[in-house]
């Protein structure tokens, strides 16, 4: 007689930050159940940061909270260190999170119950993904289940002169250094090394066990500590002279069993008690802003290892020059543009002349400079102009020539001055801004909106996104 089969698999391409990534779709069968009994899961693999397949999914626990309790499974292929490091893979993780936010219909969940979860550096990413969703406001989650997580990049007291199986000191050593080579050696953002958080207050409620005897064990009750310190409900169990990955190397013992067992039980209990609804407001639902009026963004998404991670509302460490107000950089900010798109300096020094006349009008332009110093490189810049090159005079104005220098991307200063542009576009008396882009997904995690394709006035198509000039009240 076959074996019933208790689950469905779907593979699928979904966009991240800069390309499309796969993700594993594990669905119930015998078990499911209506939508609004079905929590959404992102599950996250484990290995070190290194290595490891999302097909592990399939060994982890999270393959019978769908077999056994109806969840639906997500499971992103996201890029290991070797491919390349910090802030890829969470990049892509965080990608996933909104692919399950946006699609919680079509896979049939509750978006109020969208958990995280994940062994070892996939506890880790469980972690920061948590935390990203938090500063960025964008996808509630309701409970997190970061299992024996990778967390502190600094030696605690079980994991210095580790010699367990499996992973210990030198294997930690390895992988971090790996993981967070393009720091520079600077202090890394808790996004990269969570134990390094200093805010845990709005986290979701935690569930995590760990080993006595692996390297994860003190940050692990740190993090449980410090969620309880915070006032969110979490909880972990202890299992003496476990090392790393006992229960997915060993699962066959009494002791595997157990902790299996106890992991269903917090899991079950979260789906009867912690819900976390959803936003439904969208940037273009907002009112008309007045002009003149300013509503500040959220501060740097991505903060480099020098700068503390910026919670919603605070100021952010890039300043960013209007070049109407300042006529003695437009010269130089004309070159930097032209060199970066390939168009005539003369045009854009003649449309920077034309901003100065303009007062609080289009055309405007923007630029960052590295360390926010006069005398500074350009690292940065945009524009805001009536039409970007598309046959759809009626969608006005246009961001662009967006471009970021690529030793100072990953840190949120595109993010940023996508918001600024919102901002800036809101004193002038639009109520949206609009965009057009080959890119593909990127916008999308920003809050625009996908409005289809327009004709570029040389022929071809390409994409159009707008987005309101309102930002959403804290």
């Amino acid at each position: 007689m076959a074996a019933r089969k208790l689950h469905t698999i779907e593979k699928r391409m979904i966009p991240a930050s800069d390309r499309d990534i796969r993700v594993l779709i594990l669905r119930p069968t015998e078990s499911a159940r209506p939508q609004e009994n079905t929590p959404g899961i992102l599950w996250l693999h484990g290995g070190g940061h290194l290595h490891g397949m999302y097909q592990k999914i399939l060994l982890s626990h999270a393959r019978f909270l769908v077999e056994k309790h109806g969840a639906v499974v997500v499971a992103p292929e996201y890029r290991t260190a070797f491919e390349k490091p910090f802030p890829a893979d969470l990049e892509d993780c965080y990608a996933a999170l909104l692919f399950l936010k946006v699609h919680a219909d079509e896979l049939g969940i509750n978006d109020a119950q969208i958990m995280v979860g994940g062994e070892s550096a996939g506890g880790g990413l469980t972690v920061a993904t948590c935390l990203l969703a938090r500063d960025l406001g964008e996808v509630n989650v309701a409970f997190q289940m970061p299992l024996y997580p990778m967390l502190d990049d600094r030696e605690t007291a079980s994991s210095r002169d580790n010699h367990a199986p499996v992973w210990n000191t030198r294997t930690n050593r390895f992988a971090w250094k790996h993981y967070l080579r393009d720091l520079g050696g600077t202090m890394p953002p808790s996004y990269a090394a969570p134990a390094r958080e200093t805010n845990y207050a709005r986290l979701p409620p935690a569930y995590t066990y760990v080993g006595t005897a692996e390297p994860f064990y003190c940050e692990t009750l740190e993090y449980v500590a410090n969620l309880k310190r915070a006032g969110i409900e979490a909880s972990v169990d202890l299992y003496p002279h476990w090392f790393h990955a006992y229960d997915m190397l060993l699962p066959f013992t009494r002791k595997s069993r157990e902790a299996v067992q106890r992991f269903e039980e917090r899991y079950l209990y979260a789906t009867e008690h912690y819900f976390a609804p959803q936003e439904k407001r969208l940037f273009s639902q907002q009112p008309k802003a007045e002009p003149g009026k300013r509503t500040p963004g959220d501060g740097d998404r991505w903060p480099s290892g020098e700068e503390p991670s910026t919670a919603p509302g605070a100021a952010a460490p890039w300043r960013i020059w209007r070049v109407a107000d300042h006529p003695e950089m437009a010269e130089e900010a004309a070159a930097w543009f032209s060199a970066k798109w390939g168009i005539p300096e003369d045009a854009y020094l003649e449309s920077m002349r034309e901003s100065a006349r303009a007062g609080s009008a289009v055309p405007q332009w923007y630029i960052v400079r590295a360390n926010n110093e006069v005398a500074s490189p350009i690292i940065a810049g945009c524009g805001i102009i009536e039409n970007d090159f598309h046959d759809r005079p009626d969608l006005a104005p246009n961001l662009c020539a967006l471009y970021v220098e690529e030793e100072y991307r990953h840190r949120g200063l595109a993010r940023h001055l996508l918001d600024h542009a919102r901002a800036e576009t809101a004193t002038m008396g639009y109520n949206r801004l609009y965009l057009v882009t080959d890119l593909v997904g990127f916008y999308e995690k920003c809050g625009w909106d996908y409005l289809g394709d327009a004709h570029e006035l040389e022929g071809g198509t390409i994409r159009l996104y707008g987005a309101g000039t309102c930002f959403r009240e804290s």
